[in-house]
């Protein structure tokens, strides 16, 4: 499954998502059209996996201009960006952390019933990584997670994230 969440950049309010089963040149071109219906939002793409096709097609075929980049420093300590979102084992339970932190606390307004569905299922799976609970989705967990990262990032506009 392919998902994405619009946040409004001031009240953190999810104001539209896109999910459903696509090939990611296909999702690209949903996805160029949402953000672009959104004052070009800032469209930020998990880059692992599928998220390589995605973001080629966003950025060479629908020639879409506002993407995330990830800022980070090399091994001599320069700045480089990346573009799209990298999930990984460090940033992955942060970016669940502080999604269930803004939830907790009201910073992310949600209008979507199957978004806290997933959260029902979302726990532990005994190794100490939160993911679905077996024959379960997790899809719109880690793209709204995504979506509040770059949120949080200082960005001042609607974004999209998307996983």
């Amino acid at each position: 499954l392919s998902a994405a969440c619009v946040l409004h950049a001031t009240t953190g309010e999810q104001v539209a998502r896109l999910w459903g089963r696509w090939r990611p040149e296909e999702f690209a071109k949903r996805l160029a059209k949402l953000a672009r219906y959104y004052n070009d939002a800032l469209v930020g793409v998990e880059r692992n996996n599928h998220g390589h096709s995605t973001l080629n097609t966003l950025q060479n075929v629908e020639r879409y201009p506002r993407l995330y980049y990830e800022k980070s420093l090399n091994e001599k300590r320069r700045a480089i960006k990346k573009l799209g979102w990298g999930t990984d084992q460090l940033s992955r339970p942060i970016m669940l952390d502080d999604l269930r932190e803004a939830m907790r606390e009201g910073s992310l307004l949600v209008n979507d019933m199957a978004f806290l569905a997933e959260c029902r299922t979302f726990e532990n799976n005994g190794k100490g990584k939160y993911e679905a609970r077996a024959g379960a989705h997790d899809d719109l967990v880690v793209a709204w997670s995504i979506a509040w990262q770059v949120r949080s990032r200082g960005y001042r506009e609607a974004r999209v994230s998307v996983f």
